[in-house]
């Protein structure tokens, strides 16, 4: 059929069934014969007016030249829809001119992929119209990746990275296709990571500051957390739109050496809270009454052992005690973690180590009281022996150098009698001289032995400090313990010392405690992964003080960002109680920060 060179008229029109032999068949329509498609025009770009004048008066002068593409309408006979042309189709509609069209009885899916290809090879297809026609494309191939990707003439990641983009709020995506261009696509990709409201709110900060793509890479770094560091199970996050792990598998420059991180901590902390929860009840049964970490008052809490308290009490009175409890770590990174057997009631638990140190400082009394006993019956002891001509006793008398001397034994000849003798004191000290060398020889004469006296003495000198003289523990210890005894003894006997730093009351084992943390590895990361921001820590600052806080951790840019300037200036301008409220209900992530105040001290 030939292109005519009027418009049918309307009563001559061709219908659908007269199309459906004559695909592919040029011909001219009115202006009015012609309706956009059901999905519209694939590209969404608007043109420039410099562009969109010239095809205007192009039509006046000369018509249309090139040819749009249409397919019947379904219901409507005489009226088709328009798959491809749409600056054309608006040009003859200012100009009045008839509209030479190509018919073609095509699919939802196949018009949008003429629409496409058209667009693509007249090359002014923007990122945008892409990710319209992506969609759109994906939903008429029912889901199917492949084939929308073949129709498309794509690649599978040119695909997936068009689809991204279709979860950018219309304003990011009209934006990204401004002349101005300040927003680029490698923006408009972070963006689309994050929720509605936050690409609300960060879309103004980049416009208004000309943020760069690596500070906004910065600033969503603040409020997100590594999936590998979370306790409950991902298996959920491996295809959620909040991973960034699927956003790093698409684009190669956002890649990262970390792994997957959500971007979504308020997700991330509810998924966490809802595992604690779960876990509680499942301890309840265990280990009784839990407590989590972040509602125990640690200056009360203390741990109880059979050291602390001692055995019988530990496991006849504090294994049953209703202030006996276990705390449960509800912190994001640690959150699961289970400690055991803790006192509630700080009274209680210094009345047993209290009880405790009282029954061992009678039972050394009653061991030296009965050690001096014996020295004393041994010292009343008279001997009837006589040494020229004088008797000898062992409490001395006129012939001794020493009072204070112990007696020895001499023999001489066949059925010689035992004689007692008095011994000098530098007799005595000679003999302590050489015993002191004998022990070191034994003690030293085998790594074993070594080993074993080391770790006695360290032992015994820690236990005298809670009380215990060191000259009465050392020979017990040796006496009763072996290596691993020794061993597992050091390590609750400092723990305990350090629970009990306050109740010892002879140092301060929090300072001197501090005092070791700068040599310690690792020292101001674990420093800063203790600084939690509770509500009673923040007010214990002023206000003027908080506020600094909240500049210094980035957590004004944050809120600013996430709710607006309007939103952080009623925040900072409320009373402290409230602004503490609001700086705790924020999803905020504190874990990189602590005050510059209290890392000064490492």
């Amino acid at each position: 059929m030939a292109l005519s060179k009027q418009p049918p008229e309307k009563g001559n029109a061709m219908n659908a069934a007269t199309l459906e032999h004559a695909t592919g068949t040029p011909v001219v329509l009115r202006h009015d014969q012609i309706v956009p498609a059901p999905w519209g025009n694939v590209r969404v770009s608007p043109r420039t007016p410099e562009s969109k004048a010239e095809l205007i008066e192009s039509a006046r002068l000369h018509g249309i030249l090139q040819s749009v593409i249409v397919r019947p309408h379904p219901t409507q006979p005489d009226i088709f829809e328009l798959l491809a042309g749409y600056g054309r189709y608006d040009a003859a509609g200012v100009v009045g001119c008839p509209i030479p069209a190509i018919v073609k009885n095509v699919t939802d899916g196949e018009g949008v992929a003429i629409g496409m290809i058209e667009n693509i090879i007249r090359e002014n297809m923007s990122p945008v119209d892409e990710s319209k026609a992506a969609k759109l494309t994906l939903s008429f191939c029912n889901g199917d990746y492949e084939e929308a990707r073949l129709r498309l003439g794509w690649t599978m990641q040119h695909l997936k990275q068009r689809l991204h983009l279709t979860r950018c709020i219309p304003a990011v995506l009209d934006a990204l296709s401004g002349g101005e261009a300040k927003l680029t696509l490698r923006h408009a990709d972070l963006l689309a990571g994050v929720s509605e409201e936050a690409q609300q709110a960060l879309l103004a900060e980049i416009l208004k500051k000309n943020m760069s793509v690596e500070d906004l890479k910065v600033l969503l770094g603040k409020a997100t957390r590594a999936l590998s560091k979370a306790r409950f199970d991902i298996a959920e996050c491996a295809g959620c739109e909040h991973n960034n792990q699927q956003q790093n598998s698409l684009f190669d420059e956002f890649k990262t050496g970390d792994g997957a991180h959500c971007r979504n901590l308020i997700c991330f902390k509810a998924k966490t809270a809802e595992m604690i929860s779960q876990q509680r009840a499942e301890l309840t049964e265990r280990y009784g009454t839990i407590i989590l970490l972040s509602e125990a008052d640690r200056s009360i809490v203390r741990n109880i052992d059979h050291d602390a308290v001692g055995a019988e009490q530990f496991f006849n009175g504090c294994m049953s005690c209703s202030h006996r409890v276990a705390l449960l770590d509800d912190r994001l990174d640690t959150a699961g973690d289970v400690q055991e057997n803790f006192c509630t009631k700080l009274d209680c638990y210094t009345n047993c180590v209290s009880t405790k140190k009282a029954a061992e400082a009678q039972e050394l009394l009653a061991a030296e009281k009965a050690e001096k006993k014996t020295k004393t019956q041994k010292g009343k002891q008279v001997s009837p022996e006589k040494t020229n001509g004088q008797p000898v006793t062992a409490s001395g008398d006129t012939n001794a150098t020493s009072s204070g001397a112990a007696a020895s034994t001499t023999a001489s000849g066949n059925g010689a009698e035992h004689v007692q003798c008095k011994l000098t004191t530098r007799v005595i000290d000679d003999n302590k001289v050489m015993l002191r060398q004998a022990a070191v020889d034994a003690w030293g004469a085998t790594s074993e032995a070594a080993q074993t006296f080391q770790l006695a003495v360290v032992l015994s000198a820690i236990k005298s400090l809670t009380g215990s003289p060191f000259a009465t523990q050392l020979p017990r210890v040796l006496e009763s313990m072996s290596i691993d005894d020794m061993r597992n003894g050091i390590v609750k006997a400092v723990k305990s010392l350090v629970d009990e730093a306050k109740t010892v009351g002879c140092w301060n084992m929090t300072d001197i405690l501090i005092s070791t943390l700068q040599h310690a590895p690792d020292a101001k990361a674990h420093a800063v992964a203790n600084w939690i921001p509770t509500t009673e820590r923040l007010d214990s600052y002023t206000k003027d003080a908080l506020i600094v806080l909240l500049e210094q951790s980035g957590f004004k840019d944050a809120y600013q960002a996430a709710q607006g300037e309007k939103a952080l200036r009623k925040l900072l301008t409320q009373s402290k109680g409230d602004l503490i409220k609001g700086v705790i209900e924020f999803p905020f992530d504190w874990s990189s920060f602590a005050p510059s105040s209290y890392l000064n001290k490492l």
